[in-house]
């Protein structure tokens, strides 16, 4: 309908902007979830739900009303997700994790939503694809050698990888049958 949601990172909200007109139009305030450091957000177009991804303080997924702005729910989710999609044949919010893991949340209901899997995959797969004519997912890593001992601490919320090892790159494909 002409708006584009926004995850505003470091100050707890989700931003919702006229897209022909360029201008921010509400703010849905997550404060009272205590989140910062914003990364993916999907949304279930039909449903208007909003499935906004955070890393900190905890790893969390908040489920919202777009309409509203009303928090319906609140899941936690793996470490470091980064690239999120909406399955409407599925029903599902996915989310890939830096810390080796896809996940699927359900919705059951407009109102109702649980973690249906929590797939493995590879540490660093955190950016996916989403193909909805064949319903499959594409995400990239690497194989990683040890952190250096030396190495800085990671960001909060982020995992410490070593050096990607030459000729491991991989390309992961997931889809159900």
């Amino acid at each position: 309908n002409g708006t584009v949601y926004v995850n505003i990172s470091n100050k707890g909200n989700v931003a919702m902007v006229d897209a022909k007109n360029l201008t921010v139009t509400k703010h849905i305030d997550l404060n009272s979830k205590g989140v910062v450091t914003g990364s993916g957000l999907s949304i279930d177009r039909k449903n208007h739900i909003l499935f906004s991804y955070w890393r900190l303080p905890s790893p969390v997924v908040v489920i919202v009303n777009a309409d509203s702005g009303n928090i319906l729910s609140t899941l936690p989710t793996p470490m470091n997700v980064d690239t999120t999609a909406f399955n409407p044949d599925t029903m599902e919010a996915i989310s890939t994790a830096g810390e080796g893991y896809m996940e699927f949340i359900k919705e059951n209901s407009p109102t109702s939503f649980e973690v249906e899997q929590k797939l493995a995959t590879m540490p660093g797969a955190r950016n996916i694809a989403f193909d909805s004519k064949t319903n499959h997912l594409i995400s990239v890593a690497f194989e990683y050698g040890p952190v250096p001992p030396d190495a800085p601490p990671p960001v909060p919320g982020r995992n410490p990888l070593g050096p990607p090892l030459p000729g491991t790159f991989t390309l992961l494909m997931v889809g159900k049958q």
